[in-house]
């Protein structure tokens, strides 16, 4: 609730000129960063998202990597933390953050690593897309 009041009273007084605001969330069933990237393709490049859905994650992603490059787009991520592995797990509400992390790390992972591979490598994509390339 904080991010929704922040996004809609305080992001539109940056000096940032956005092309739009975003707003995803993962609290909603089947929410995940493919569907998220469909969405936001659809909604941003004005697209049918039953036709996105038909091609592969990969071309999606490029997709809106394009579109990011081209105007600046605010997107708002909210509960992310549900496709990470650091929260993918029974307890994680009653988890401290520092033992769910320990114990990642213990496993050979890191507290930002995805639960599915391709997920990891659409956020990084995604961090740099405001420096013009991906």
């Amino acid at each position: 609730m904080l991010t929704w009041q922040w996004v809609n009273t305080h992001a539109t007084k940056l000096s940032t000129q956005w092309a739009g605001r975003f707003w995803y969330s993962f609290y909603e069933r089947g929410a995940d960063m493919r569907e998220f990237a469909i969405v936001a393709v659809a909604y941003i490049a004005r697209r049918a998202p039953e036709t996105l859905r038909k091609l592969p994650e990969s071309k999606i992603t490029d997709i809106l990597l394009l579109e990011l490059q081209h105007r600046p787009w605010l997107l708002v991520l909210d509960g992310l933390e549900r496709i990470l592995t650091a929260y993918h797990r029974s307890d994680a509400a009653q988890a401290r953050d520092n033992t769910v992390e320990d114990n990642i790390v213990i496993n050979g992972g890191k507290p930002t690593d995805c639960i599915r591979p391709k997920d990891d490598d659409l956020l990084r994509r995604l961090v740099k897309a405001g420096e013009g390339s991906d």
